[in-house]
């Protein structure tokens, strides 16, 4: 896997092979992840790295992802959690379906931040489609998050509006398009800057992921996007879903 580091204010590019080589994290992260489809495979791969550092690493949902074929923790004693830190992650969770999980103990849930290094939040849902616009109770976000990222799909550069944004009428409304209208570089970059996309709510850091950049053509679309961001850094990654 390759990622890419556009800086807003330099306007360079960095390559590397690991993400948290870009992320500039902290030593304690409450980290939240929302947006298009990818989050699952991004808190996973943010979360095995920090596991290879040592760290004592959760990951969990605040709305509902696909249960994990990892173990997942779905009891409700932080005195248990706390003994599984042994280099491996420990993922947190209720069962809500044969295949869905869902968020943490409501007793347990405001705990988990001061017993590890780092909680990995997948925060939002998009049923895989690589662009959303947050509905009214969306996303999810921790309230003590430090870090919001942001996730778009490049794939749905040159695409029709219908075909690749999750709730349409929603994002007609506020694209000023229609559902037959193709998405460009302008409204990708709106929907991970606008406080009706990716940064609803954001208190924090947040930085935007451009996922799916797995071709030369698809890299220099996310350059225009990452162009149009007016005030922040965007990571562009080739890992698919």
């Amino acid at each position: 896997m390759k990622f890419w580091l556009y800086s807003h204010q330099t306007k360079t590019v960095k390559e590397s092979d690991n993400i948290l080589s870009l992320l500039s994290l902290g030593n304690h992260e409450v980290i939240s992840v929302v947006g298009g489809g990818g989050k699952t495979h991004t808190v996973f791969e943010i979360s095995h790295e920090l596991v290879k550092q040592g760290k004592k690493v959760i990951l969990c949902t605040t709305t509902a992802m696909m249960f994990p074929e990892e173990p997942v923790y779905t009891g409700n004693n932080i005195e248990e959690i706390k003994s599984m830190f042994k280099n491996s992650l420990v993922i947190v969770g209720t069962r809500i379906g044969p295949k869905k999980m869902g968020p943490p103990d409501s007793s347990i849930y405001d705990q988990l931040d001061s017993i590890c290094d780092y909680l990995v939040i997948e925060a939002d849902g998009s049923r895989q489609l690589p662009l959303k616009f947050p509905r009214s109770h969306e996303p999810v976000l921790h309230p003590r998050s430090t870090l919001v990222i942001g996730l778009a799909g490049i794939d749905s550069f040159g695409a029709k509006l219908e075909d690749v944004c999750h709730k349409p009428p929603t994002a007609v409304e506020l694209l000023h398009k229609t559902n037959e209208d193709i998405i460009d570089e302008k409204d990708i970059a709106f929907i991970l800057e606008s406080e009706d996309g990716q940064m609803k709510n954001v208190k924090c850091r947040y930085i935007a992921i451009i996922n799916k950049v797995d071709d030369d053509t698809r890299y220099n679309n996310a350059i225009l996007v990452a162009q149009n961001l007016k005030n922040h850094d965007c990571i562009f990654s080739t890992y698919d879903l």
